[in-house]
C-alpha cells in the first residue's frame, strides 16, 4: 500500500536525482574525452575501463528515470502504477529494461576488470600478448550478458508472481559477480605477498600500480553499492522492515539509490588522482582549450576592469571549478528555454485538444518537467564538453 508524501519533500528527491545525475554524466563524459584524444591512455589495459566508464555515463543518464519512477510512486503528483497504463506498458518494459541494462553492465564490468588483472598478476607476459580482439569480444560479452539478464529481469518483474522470482535471480547474479571479483583479488594479494618476488622494470611496476587502482576503484564502487543490495536482500528475507513507519522505508530507500548511483561518479575521480597519465591529459586539455570558453560579461572584460584578474590558466588545479560554473551557466538559461518550448506544446495542446487536455494526468507533468531539467543538463554538459575540449569553436556553436 502506496503512502502520499508532501510534494516539497518529492521535489526535493528529484532535484537530487537530476543533479546527481548531471554531475555523473558531465563527469564520465570528461572521461571519455581524455581517453579518447591522447593516444597513449587508449592502451589495451584500459579498454575495459573505458568501456565501465560509458556504463557510468549511461547509468548516471538513466538514474533520472529509476528516481522519477522510485519518487513517483509515492508522491501526490504522481499515481505510477505500471499495470495502468494499457498500451503504454511497453514503454515502461524499455525504461526499466534500461534502469537494469547499465548498472548491471557497470557490475559485469568491474567482475571482468578484476579477471584481467588476476590473469596480468599470475600470467604477465602471456597477458601482454592478448590480441585487441580479445578486448572487442570481452566488452560485447559483457553487454550481452547485461542485456539478456536485465530483459530477463524485466520479464519476470512484469509477467510472474511472486516477485521473488525477479529477486532472486538479481541477487544470485550480484553474489557471482562478487565472488569473481573478491577471488581475483584475493588470489592478487596472495600473489604479492607469498609470490616470488614480483620484476620491478618499468612495465612491472606500471602494471602492479594500475592494479592496486582497479582495486581501490573496485572497493569504493562496491561500498556505494552494497548497502542498497544488503537491504534489499533483508527487507526481502526477513520482517526486519516491518517495524519501521512506511515512509521511513521511503527515505531509506531513495538515500540508498542515490549511493548507489554514486558510484558511478567516484571513478573519473580516482582515475584523476591515481593515474598521472590521466590526470596530466585532463589538465593539459583545460589549459589547451582555455582561450576558447564563451566570453560572458565577466570574462569579456577581464582586460578592462580593474576588480576582475579573471584568467582560467593561472588557477591550475582549479580548471574543473569553472568547468562546473559554465555547466551552471549554461543549464539555467536552457532549462528556461526548454520550459517555454514544453508551455508552447503545452497550449497548442490545450488548444487543438481540450477535452484530453482536461483529463491529462499529474505524473505527465512530472515526466515533461523531468524530460526539460534531463535535456538541458545533458545539452549543457555536451556544450561545456565541446568548448572546452574541440577545434574550432564552431561546434559549440552550431550545436
Amino acid at each position: 500500500m502506496f503512502m502520499n508524501v508532501s510534494s516539497s519533500e518529492c521535489v526535493t528527491w528529484l532535484t537530487l536525482g537530476v543533479t546527481e545525475s548531471a554531475v555523473v554524466i558531465a563527469g564520465n563524459l570528461i572521461s571519455i574525452i581524455v581517453f579518447m584524444k591522447n593516444n597513449h591512455l587508449r592502451k589495451r589495459s584500459l579498454y575495459l575501463v573505458m568501456n565501465l566508464t560509458v556504463a557510468d555515463m549511461l547509468a548516471g543518464g538513466i538514474f533520472s528515470a529509476q528516481k522519477f519512477f522510485t519518487v513517483g510512486s509515492h508522491c501526490k503528483f504522481s499515481k505510477f502504477n505500471l499495470g495502468s497504463y494499457g498500451r503504454a506498458v511497453p514503454l515502461y518494459f524499455a525504461i526499466y529494461f534500461l534502469i537494469y541494462l547499465f548498472p548491471l553492465t557497470s557490475l559485469t564490468n568491474i567482475a571482468m576488470i578484476s579477471l584481467q588483472q588476476a590473469h596480468a598478476t599470475f600470467c604477465p607476459f602471456k597477458h601482454r600478448l592478448i590480441k585487441k580482439w580479445v578486448y572487442g569480444v570481452a566488452i560485447v560479452f559483457v553487454w550481452v550478458l547485461a542485456a539478456t539478464l536485465s530483459a530477463t529481469l524485466v520479464s519476470l518483474t512484469f509477467f510472474t508472481k511472486p516477485r521473488s522470482h525477479y529477486f532472486y535471480l538479481w541477487q544470485s547474479y550480484n553474489c557471482l559477480c562478487l565472488l569473481v571479483i573478491c577471488g581475483s583479488y584475493t588470489s592478487i594479494v596472495v600473489k604479492f605477498c607469498c609470490g616470488a618476488r614480483p620484476p620491478h622494470h618499468g612495465a612491472a611496476r606500471r602494471q602492479r600500480k594500475l592494479t592496486v587502482t582497479l582495486f581501490i576503484m573496485t572497493v569504493v564502487s562496491l561500498l556505494m553499492w552494497l548497502p542498497y543490495v544488503v537491504t534489499t536482500f533483508v527487507k526481502f528475507t526477513t520482517n526486519s522492515f516491518k517495524s519501521i513507519s512506511y515512509q521511513k522505508q521511503l527515505r531509506l530507500n531513495l538515500a540508498l539509490i542515490v549511493l548507489f548511483n554514486a558510484n558511478s561518479l567516484v571513478n573519473p575521480i580516482l582515475y584523476a588522482i591515481r593515474m598521472p597519465d590521466f590526470r596530466r591529459a585532463l589538465l593539459s586539455l583545460f589549459r589547451r582549450q582555455q582561450n576558447q570558453m564563451i566570453g560572458h560579461d565577466i570574462l569579456l572584460h577581464r582586460f578592462h576592469c580593474k576588480f576582475s584578474k579573471f584568467n582560467l590558466g593561472s588557477y591550475g588545479k582549479a580548471v574543473p571549478l569553472y568547468f562546473a560554473i559554465y555547466f551552471l551557466i549554461y543549464l539555467f538559461p536552457l532549462t528556461s528555454l526548454t520550459n517555454i518550448a514544453m508551455i508552447s506544446l503545452q497550449q497548442a495542446h490545450a488548444t487543438f485538444c481540450p477535452f484530453k487536455h482536461r483529463v491529462i494526468k499529474k505524473w505527465v507533468y512530472g515526466v515533461a518537467i523531468a524530460f526539460v531539467w534531463v535535456l538541458a543538463a545533458t545539452v549543457s554538459a555536451t556544450l561545456v564538453s565541446l568548448t572546452f575540449f574541440t577545434k574550432p569553436r564552431s561546434h559549440y556553436f552550431y550545436l
